[in-house]
């Protein structure tokens, strides 16, 4: 039996009353806690990436389930998790998180987490050119 991963997609609301979520990054986490990844592109979301009180709070939100990010935001970046990554903490953090910072409900998957990270990314975060121009490969 394949091991079961889960991921969750972290979106950003620059503005909650006309709730436009996008997609900024995709946390996964492995089976038995052996993987905890995040990745995330801030590049389409311009006043999370210059507006350092609301990157301190993306940051802080993360940290709540055991994700360091970079003391400065760029457009492209993955991190690791830590042993407080569990998916009771990811789980929590999509019922608690509904102002700036969303997470979809964390959902099962099989396979490698890796992949896992890399093919959720892909689709529902990384921005449209970096797709087009994989896809013409």
């Amino acid at each position: 039996m394949p091991a079961i991963s889960h991921f969750s997609v972290v979106r950003y609301v620059a503005d909650p009353v006309r709730n436009e979520p996008r997609n900024i990054g995709v946390v996964v986490l492995g089976a038995r806690g052996k993987f905890a990844r995040a990745r995330f592109w801030l590049g389409g979301a311009e006043e999370l990436r210059h507006d350092p009180g609301r990157y301190r709070l993306l940051c802080s939100v993360l940290s709540g389930c055991g994700f360091e990010l970079p003391a400065s935001p760029s457009d492209e970046f993955e991190v690791q998790g830590s042993g407080s990554s569990t998916l009771d903490r990811l789980k929590t953090l999509h019922e608690e998180s509904t102002n700036l910072v969303q997470f979809t409900v964390p959902l099962p998957a099989p396979g490698d987490p890796g992949r896992l990270l890399e093919e959720t990314y892909q689709e529902r975060v990384a921005p449209r050119y970096a797709m087009a121009s994989r896809a013409g490969r």
